[in-house]
């Protein structure tokens, strides 16, 4: 009898396995199919254009022509709309089979906006907005009206968005012109790299075999190799700061709320405490206020919900233009991460040009707990324990059996399972995409576990960084937990803010990240200490933006920081830019410029005099 009960328990199992291996089964072959599906769109789509009609030297001699210098020539007749166009999307093109930093080439839609413009220029005599003419690209997750926001999850594929986001609609209306759209890392939420399983890994334009940052990452390859006049991103913990610091280019992440999110996808669009931003990248400063200028404009917002969701503040162009001596801050180390030596350089360098000219710089100390800013910034990005990204790469809705797999309740099988949700297969690109598959297995260890191995991280193996990442990791089980994380997090912003006005400061520069571009074969949770400079901003809610000044050199690519660590995460970050006899040499290092809320002209004010006293150096 009891044999026969056992039989007959082997069996249901085994009819229950079956089951759910063919669910997956077909599943993964669905996926499979739609990746296909996606890589062939995206191949006819580029034999649709073979020949942009303009020769690679002409290509090249337009895009690499100043924003105003575009705007005059075009104005005055003497370079139409249609060629600057065909330029850029031939630049593009050309950019994209070097790193794979489209998602979408929007090139027939471009040129015939193009012609649209030239016509109207020729009827009136007018164009049609201060733009007129300019050509940017847009990040996967901002809408563009017929074009997929994907967020690099193959669930999203096929979801074209049926209008364009709001900056993106005021944009346009101002007379620019989009482009393509840039590639993402999967979700949006590593500051490091861009990779994906639809479509692949971004290089950086410096070294193939160093990543570009995230996840504005291809917005900051295309800037860098000038694929467009201009970039849309969006910022969370560095996205639109670390690439460009990586690429050698000039970002802007505003106060949350200047510039309007309809139209922006994400992950956890319902989190509390920290917001996505939408900014912008550039090769130059004087564009990033430009466009900043532009989308402050009620002018050019062309509806009535559109005009809804202008941003509270016009652009104070007397501040932009002042010519005033400032008093300006440098911190050197913010008590988390000790920068590149090559940082530290920089920093010394940009603080005796600014005090050459006139300005008054002091070395400031960061008047706010850094490990305290970190914890925050660990505690709200992950106090639904991971749970949106489980339902993300899921592609669904919980349902009563799916939820077994992917919630909370599930969660050991939610990793286990989670090979077949795309994010471990012999796709080379999701191979490297290490970052989720390790936060989703921390969050499906249980909470006790966690303090233990933190414990162990702390005493046994010498990283109290690490520990102290651990500790906050998911911390927020309750509503009231997360409410104590979120009033501790405007205590800082207040305290920040009160002792800059304390010391008379109109600026603080400091690093953007611990660290030049890391190598790409490195990858995980481990290296998101290397950010801490990042995460402070989003943390505190102030304008910052990066501004490239100079670039690594021999000595600097070679050695290790000046003094060696004994903390194991720390070693683990040093690891990811120099080992392997593998130099650094020639990367680009950009400084962080942050200022008062809702003071953007003053970041990029002083971004601009930065730039300007860089490039007279060189």
């Amino acid at each position: 009898m009891n044999d026969s009960l056992v039989v007959l328990e082997v069996f249901v199992l085994s009819i229950i396995l079956s089951c759910l291996a063919f669910f997956v089964y077909e599943f993964r072959e669905k996926r499979k199919s739609q990746v296909q599906l996606i890589q062939y769109k995206r191949r006819t789509a580029r034999e649709g254009i073979v020949d942009f009609g303009i020769s690679r030297e002409e290509a090249d001699q337009v895009t690499r022509l100043c924003t105003s210098h575009i705007l005059d020539t075009v104005k005055s007749h003497q370079l139409s709309v249609e060629k600057v166009v065909r330029s850029f999307c031939q630049r593009c093109r050309w950019a994209a089979s070097l790193t794979s930093c489209l998602t979408n080439e929007l090139f027939l839609e471009a040129i015939l906006e193009a012609k649209s413009l030239d016509a109207h220029l020729q009827e009136t005599g007018q164009t049609k907005g201060p733009l007129h003419g300019l050509t940017f690209s847009v990040k996967d997750n901002i809408d563009v009206k017929g074009s997929d926001s994907t967020m690099g999850l193959i669930c999203r594929c096929f979801r074209s968005a049926e209008e364009d986001a709001t900056v993106v609609s005021v944009l346009k209306t101002a007379g620019a012109i989009v482009i393509c759209k840039t590639n993402v890392p999967t979700t949006l939420l590593t500051p490091y790299e861009t990779v994906n399983p639809i479509f692949g890994e971004t290089k950086n334009p410096w070294s193939t075999i160093r990543v570009p940052g995230g996840s504005s990452g291809g917005a900051a390859v295309l800037a860098r190799l000038y694929g467009a006049h201009f970039h849309l991103g969006t910022d969370i913990g560095g996205s639109l700061r670390a690439p460009a610091h990586f690429c050698g280019v000039c970002s802007l992440k505003p106060t949350c709320g200047r510039l309007p999110s309809r139209g922006e996808a994400s992950i956890n669009p319902g989190q509390i405490g920290l917001e996505s931003t939408i900014g912008f990248m550039s090769c130059d400063v004087n564009t990033l206020a430009l466009i900043l200028k532009t989308l402050s404009d009620p002018r050019w917002w062309n509806s009535k919900v559109d005009r809804g969701l202008s941003p509270p503040l016009p652009f104070d162009e007397a501040l932009y233009n002042s010519s005033s001596m400032l008093r300006i801050g440098i911190i050197h180390y913010d008590g988390w991460l000790v920068p590149h030596p090559s940082i530290e350089r920089a920093l010394q360098h940009v603080s005796r040009l600014l005090k050459e000219k006139g300005h008054r710089v002091i070395d400031w100390t960061l008047p706010v707990d850094q490990w305290e800013v970190i914890a925050i910034f660990s505690s709200i990005m992950t106090s639904d324990d991971m749970e949106m990204i489980r339902r993300a790469i899921a592609g669904i809705e919980p349902s009563s059996f799916s939820k077994s797999l992917l919630s909370r309740n599930g969660k050991l099988n939610s990793f286990s399972l989670s090979s077949f949700f795309g994010m471990r297969n012999n796709n080379p690109s999701q191979e490297k995409d290490r970052f989720i598959s390790e936060m989703l297995l921390l969050s499906c260890v249980p909470r006790i576990v966690r303090k233990i191995l933190a414990f162990a991280l702390e005493h046994i193996f010498g990283s109290k960084k690490a520990a102290h990442i651990l500790r906050s990791f998911g911390c927020c089980q309750k509503v009231i937990e997360l409410e104590r994380v979120v009033a501790r997090q405007r205590a800082l912003r207040e305290q920040f803010v009160d002792a800059m006005s304390r010391d008379r400061l109109d600026a603080v520069i400091l690093p953007t990240c611990a660290i030049p571009a890391g190598r790409s074969c490195i990858s995980g949770f481990r290296v998101l200490a290397a950010f801490s400079y990042c995460f402070l901003c989003n943390v505190l809610n102030i304008p910052a933006g990066v501004v490239p000044i100079t670039l690594v050199n021999e000595e600097e690519g070679r050695n290790a920081w000046l003094e060696p660590c004994s903390d194991l995460l720390e070693r683990e970050v040093q690891n990811c830019v120099v080992a392997d006899n593998i130099s650094c040499e020639g990367l680009p290092v950009g400084l962080q410029v942050v200022s008062y809320p809702w003071r953007e002209e003053t970041c990029l004010r002083v971004m601009r005099e930065m730039e300007e006293l860089a490039k007279a150096q060189k």
